[in-house]
């Protein structure tokens, strides 16, 4: 077998093991750790024997590759900017993917994560486009005057979705709406949903709201799920910024 043969396998492999992430945090959000220790002991030893066999000239972008993935990793998981499932899958990456070209726009690690979250911006254009056709069908976005700054955010991060659908569904959304004595409060940062939205939709219940009337809600994909998108960018194609950074590191 081939190196180029072999390294597509791998290449499968990992695709393969984050599209099974993306799957179990998009419906459970759990993804167990045992799936990163499974991919790293099959994928690991496959990526050393092909660094030193067939491309000896990548190892110094590799080992660049895995120490900042562990860097990220732990930066990610001390900070808990997302969660730690992200973090393992980031460390996992730079342990087992074999760079695509000597170049600083393709370390892998660095430019997988990059990827995932310029594909995450693509939420926005989802969520404004169903903002829109909810407006063209004459749905009353607003219920009450707010300031035009506040506006804008929640047609750029959220949209309106029905109590029994957050209630039935409550790991895909975020709910950005809130009410405190009558009151309308709005969650306009950027957060992900986890096990409390069920218990904020019950709460919101409580206090009179019903199934039938809808709340500002955020989708609430993955990370991960970007990251396999990001993956798959970078094997194809490499660094989805590399046009604009090029240009940036010719001007400097």
């Amino acid at each position: 077998m081939t190196p180029e043969v072999l390294r597509i396998i791998e290449e499968t492999g990992i695709a393969l093991f984050l599209a099974y992430a993306a799957y179990s945090d998009y419906k459970t959000r759990i993804i167990e750790d045992r799936v990163w220790g499974f991919m790293l002991l099959t994928l690991a030893p496959t990526t050393l024997y092909l660094l030193s066999s067939a491309y000896e000239h990548l190892i110094p972008l590799y080992i660049t590759s895995l120490l900042l993935g562990l860097g990220l990793g732990v930066f990610i998981g001390l900070t808990r900017l997302t969660g730690g499932a992200d973090a393992k899958a980031i460390m996992v990456l730079g342990a087992v993917v074999i760079p695509r070209g000597f170049s600083p726009l393709l370390i892998p690690s660095l430019t997988i994560m990059l990827n995932g979250v310029v594909f995450s911006l693509l939420t926005v254009v989802y969520v404004v486009v169903k903002n829109v056709i909810a407006y063209t069908r004459s749905v009353r976005l607003f219920d009450e005057e707010l300031p035009f700054t506040t506006k804008v955010m929640l047609i750029l991060t959220a949209h309106k979705e029905r109590v029994s659908n957050v209630l039935s569904q409550p790991h895909k959304y975020f709910v950005v709406e809130l009410r405190e004595g009558g009151t309308r409060r709005y969650r306009l940062t950027l957060l992900k949903a986890d096990e409390e939205t069920a218990e904020v939709v019950k709460k919101l219940l409580s206090q009179g709201v019903k199934e039938d009337d809808c709340l500002w809600v955020s989708p609430s994909i993955p990370l991960i799920v970007y990251i396999l998108t990001g993956y798959v960018y970078y094997v194809v194609s490499g660094n989805v910024l590399e046009p604009l950074l090029t240009c940036v590191l010719k001007a400097v």
